[in-house]
């Protein structure tokens, strides 16, 4: 006749002893799971310097015309890569730049640069014949 054998439970000090276990493997798993995040790049901050530079050599034929007056208002965007004097510059992680005519007048028109809560001003003298 075979014996009927009950099943065998965990002892307490076996429980504490996988908690133990548990709890060192989740703090080792915690900072490597962290470091494996996607890194976002943070956007690249600007100073009037930079945003100098790019209005004095942007292409502004889009917002002044090439036959007519500009518009009082016109507005337009500006690439980062307009300067392109540097390749080490990241200007991937650049915040946008818009160009628009602040004060149109008989003589010409001041273009304001705005760029991350900084803005420039640039003279833009009216064409011969307007």
């Amino acid at each position: 006749m075979a014996r009927h054998v009950a099943p065998r439970g965990l002892t307490l000090i076996e429980v504490l002893a996988s908690v133990a276990l548990l709890t060192l493997l989740a703090t080792a798993a915690v900072p490597v799971l962290r470091s494996a995040q996607i890194q976002q790049p943070e956007p690249k901050s600007i100073d009037l310097v930079d945003l100098s530079r790019l209005a004095d050599v942007a292409d502004l034929t889009a917002l002044v015309g090439t036959d007519t007056a500009p518009a009082e208002g016109a507005v337009i965007s500006i690439a980062w890569d307009e300067l392109g004097d540097d390749p080490d510059d990241d200007i991937a992680g650049r915040p946008p730049v818009t160009a628009h005519t602040a004060v149109v007048g008989e003589f010409g028109a001041w273009i304001a640069f705005s760029c991350d809560g900084l803005q420039v001003f640039r003279w833009v003298q009216a064409r011969e014949g307007q």
